[in-house]
């Protein structure tokens, strides 16, 4: 009899688990899957949405779809969404997020990039980036035979660039941490659309959670190097001539001298040497091989290297120097010297308004910089 009754019971559990595991399906060809989202500041308070869509139809002009609403919250713009279209709209395989440029200027995104994370569909590795102008310039495209999907396209782009180390690593989860963290702010990279493409034209620096100013594509070199250091494949820097006039043969006399370096690592190691007013000792060794001049230069000449690791010192050092006072007269801090402040210094409980009020804009800079060119390539 308590055989059958433990059988009985046991049969019981094993309705009820299975019963627990059925999961409704859908057919992919009924999905309309988000790949990338925008949202741009419309009238009031009122947002402005765009959400490009991926669908698995029959015929080729249903693979791409751009839908647009508007609303007051990111869950209202896609309630609205789901109304223009026939199949469901999922958030599945969303990759990026942009978002207008008067937007993160006078609202801020912080709401909008923390609802993604709550989001339990979608991923906190997924893109985030500021557009120049709004954010459905970006993702709005005329459709024909030849479009494509901008989210996948937009999501490979900045995927290669961050891989290649020219754009900074810009997750839902990487923004959320550095925007909570005493000291640091955020950094996004900041997209424009030129007649028929879209680029990657500058850095977004972020006042928290809000748009504060834009330094050049080619200038990011300088903030990566701070921030986190660099291990990339190329760099561009323009050196002053007159070190190298003794060495140049030729009889027209440039300005400047342009140098390609590949292979470049950069090393830094920051280090607080005083309280108040701060003090930090910045170091930074790079090391690179040249890879291409604009000039006749013989890299077979003594002592050549030496005029060539002197001229970049001082030319990074600038560079340096110039970029720290533009964040200091911003008030922004993307390198974290604040989060470096707040770890070097015992028993203190750093806030952001004693940071960027009391310290950070009286805070002094040591640049040291140490170049080593190395040897080796096709011109040395």
């Amino acid at each position: 009899m308590k055989i059958i009754q433990k059988q009985i019971l046991l049969l019981m559990v094993i309705v009820l688990v299975c019963s627990g595991c059925i999961v409704k399906t859908q057919p992919l060809e009924q999905l309309g899957l988000a790949t990338a989202v925008g949202i741009d500041q419309a009238k009031g308070n009122k947002l402005k949405g765009v959400v490009v869509l991926h669908h698995f139809g029959s015929r080729p002009e249903d693979v791409a779809q751009q839908l647009t609403s508007s609303g007051y919250t990111d869950k209202g713009l896609r309630k609205f969404m789901n109304l223009e279209t026939s199949d469901r709209l999922v958030t599945g395989q969303l990759r990026v997020a942009v978002y207008g440029k008067e937007l993160a200027k006078k609202r801020g995104i912080i709401e909008l990039v923390e609802s993604l994370k709550r989001d339990a569909s979608t991923q906190t590795n997924m893109y985030l980036a500021i557009s120049e102008t709004t954010a459905r310039d970006i993702l709005f495209q005329q459709k024909t035979e030849s479009s494509k999907n901008m989210g996948t396209y937009l999501y490979k782009m900045i995927r290669q660039n961050i891989e290649e180390e020219q754009v900074v690593s810009c997750t839902v989860q990487e923004f959320l941490r550095d925007y909570y963290q005493v000291g640091r702010d955020p950094v996004l990279p900041m997209m424009e659309k030129r007649r028929d493409y879209v680029l990657i034209d500058a850095v977004a620096l972020m006042k928290g959670s809000k748009f504060a100013a834009k330094v050049p594509a080619r200038n990011e070199f300088f903030i990566r190097m701070l921030r986190d250091g660099y291990k990339g494949t190329v760099v561009d820097l323009e050196l002053p001539f007159e070190p190298f006039q003794k060495l140049y043969k030729q009889k027209n006399k440039p300005k400047s001298i342009h140098v390609n370096i590949r292979n470049i690592t950069a090393k830094r190691k920051i280090q607080l040497m005083k309280q108040n007013p701060p003090v930090f000792d910045v170091d930074v060794k790079l090391t690179g091989s040249i890879a291409e001049l604009t000039e006749e230069i013989d890299l077979g000449q003594p002592g050549i290297y030496e005029v060539f690791e002197k001229a970049i010192d001082k030319k990074v050092k600038a560079e340096l120097i110039k970029t720290i006072k533009k964040m200091q007269k911003i008030n922004v801090d993307p390198i974290g010297f604040g989060a470096i402040y707040d770890t070097s210094v015992r028993n203190l409980s750093l806030t952001n308004t004693k940071w960027y009020k009391n310290l950070y804009p009286n805070a002094q800079f040591r640049i040291h910089i140490d170049t080593t060119i190395k040897r080796s390539g096709v011109l040395n």
